[in-house]
C-alpha cells in the first residue's frame, strides 16, 4: 500500500469505530500513534473542541507531546490553535517564523527537542471539530507531502459516517466535544 493509502485507511479505521461502547479519549490515542508512523513525525497530538469552541487536549503519542499540547492551551498560542481557529494547515520550522508567531511556544518546543511542526484542522464535513499536531525532532517534517496528505484525509467524506455518528449517537459518557463551524462571523 502507498503512504497515502495507509493514511486514508487509518482515517477510515478511525471513523469506523464510532459505534457503541467506544471510549473516545482512549481511542484517539491510536490515530495519534498511526500519524507518527505514517507521516514520519516524531510525535502527534489531538485536540477537540467543546460546545463553546474551546479546544481541549484529548490524545497524544507520548507524554512529551501531551505536555506540549497542554503548554499550547495554557499559553493560548501554537500551531494547533492556529490550525483550529483558521481552518488551515500550519507548517513551521523552529526558526524566525515560529518565534514571531508563537514566542513562548517556540522557546518551549525547542527546549524539549522539537525542530519543526505541522498542524491540521480536523473536520467533520465542513465543520472544524479540532486539530492534529505533528512535531518532529528534525528541521523539516516533509511539510509539502504531509500537508497534501492531511488535507485529503481531514476533508475526506469518508472521515465520518454518513449519519454524522460522532455527534448523533449517545455521547453522555464522553467529554462534551462538539463541532464548531468554520465560518467567520
Amino acid at each position: 500500500m502507498s503512504r497515502e493509502q495507509d493514511l486514508l485507511a487509518a482515517f477510515v479505521e478511525f471513523a469506523g469505530t464510532f459505534v457503541a461502547d467506544y471510549d473516545i479519549v482512549e481511542f484517539l490515542h491510536r490515530p495519534a500513534e498511526r500519524c507518527v508512523e505514517l507521516l514520519d513525525a516524531s510525535e502527534a497530538g489531538i485536540m477537540l473542541a467543546d460546545g463553546d469552541g474551546t479546544l481541549h487536549y484529548v490524545a497524544s503519542s507520548s507524554e512529551r507531546m501531551h505536555l506540549i499540547e497542554l503548554f499550547e492551551l495554557q499559553h493560548n498560542q501554537g500551531p494547533c490553535l492556529d490550525a483550529y481557529r483558521t481552518g488551515v494547515a500550519v507548517h513551521s520550522g523552529m526558526a524566525a517564523d515560529a518565534s514571531s508567531r508563537w514566542p513562548d511556544f517556540d522557546r518551549h518546543a525547542r527546549d524539549v527537542g522539537f525542530q519543526s511542526v505541522s498542524a491540521a484542522p480536523m473536520r467533520l464535513r465542513t465543520d472544524v471539530i479540532g486539530a492534529l499536531n505533528l512535531f518532529s525532532t528534525t528541521p523539516e517534517l516533509r511539510a509539502a507531502r504531509t500537508s497534501k496528505s492531511l488535507r485529503r484525509s481531514s476533508t475526506s467524506p469518508r472521515s465520518a459516517s454518513s449519519k454524522n455518528a460522532l455527534f448523533t449517537r449517545d455521547t453522555s459518557s464522553w467529554p462534551n466535544f462538539r463541532r464548531r463551524s468554520n465560518r467567520v462571523s
